[in-house]
């Protein structure tokens, strides 16, 4: 066998975790079924029971988000979630396996205290990777067919908005263009309505009407920030401020500045913009 560096063998070992911890840690028993996990509560369980590390743990979460096997703050596993545990539990159950991340994760720890060869720790992780692979190989149509409805249903749920608030007969649903997500009604062409999403943001329908302009309101979720719920409209009068003190200057370039407008609602931005990137939140003492 060639000889591989350490970084290869992280690279290897740490595709053989996603594998456990991405669809195992969360869904299924030993955790406790009638205790619903907020995101830091389940970074302890995660801890507690030795599975991924201080660095993972968190990326491990949002990973299960991003790709909507969980929805809510307080964590609720979605159809798509449940129906992956099933089937890998009934075609691949290898890579559910807990025991596995933890043996792997102690002799990645030898090799740093220098009791165990990398090449070694490589070949056993290589060997169990192609089995687990291979096994699952074997099974892929199956596997694929059960999971279709469940992936079908969970896509619907997790990008429906609501009633086109334009043709009132559309439903808007999330879709991905050329410069990212948006928002459309699935009337196209005939009704041409959409909105545009913030980006670096994961965005969640809420069933809810903005009590404002009655457009549909979304969750948007940030990284290492609290959700926050709001509305689709970017003219809704809930998001209107007033106009800056004329001859306001940039504290950092010295241009004007001026009223922008953001999925979040209008904020204060340099007019040397890209060149000056100095923004500030709306203030009371910046009305007229």
């Amino acid at each position: 066998m060639d000889k591989l560096t350490q970084e290869q063998l992280k690279m290897w070992q740490g595709k053989l975790q996603k594998l456990e911890d991405e669809y195992k840690t969360i869904f299924t028993r030993p955790f406790d079924s009638k205790k619903r996990y907020t995101e830091a509560s389940l970074v302890k369980e995660l801890e507690k029971r030795n599975l991924g590390t201080k660095a993972t743990r968190a990326s491990i979460i949002e990973n299960l988000y991003q790709r909507n096997y969980l929805d809510e703050k307080s964590i609720n596993v979605t159809e798509l979630g449940s129906k992956t545990v099933e089937v890998l539990e009934k075609y691949s159950p290898l890579i559910l396996d807990e025991k596995l991340t933890r043996h792997f994760e102690k002799e990645m720890e030898a090799i740093e205290e220098h009791k165990l060869k990398p090449e070694t720790v490589l070949d056993e992780a290589k060997k169990t990777l192609i089995k687990i692979l291979e096994h699952f190989k074997k099974h892929e149509k199956k596997i694929g067919e059960e999971l279709l409805g469940a992936t079908v249903s969970t896509r619907e749920k997790a990008t429906n908005i609501g009633l086109c608030p334009i043709c009132k007969k559309g439903k808007l649903s999330i879709r991905k263009g050329k410069f990212g997500l948006f928002i459309a009604c699935d009337r196209y062409p005939e009704c041409k309505t959409t909105f545009g999403l913030p980006k670096n943001a994961l965005t969640k329908p809420t069933e809810k009407l903005c009590e404002t302009c009655h457009y549909p309101i979304v969750q948007i979720i940030r990284k290492s920030r609290q959700p926050q719920e709001l509305c689709i409209n970017p003219n809704c009068l809930s998001k209107k401020v007033p106009e800056l003190k004329a001859g306001t200057k940039c504290p950092k370039c010295g241009s004007p500045l001026l009223v922008r407008k953001s999925f979040y609602g209008s904020f204060i931005g340099c007019s040397n913009y890209p060149k000056c990137r100095y923004m500030q939140k709306m203030k009371k003492e910046d009305k007229d």
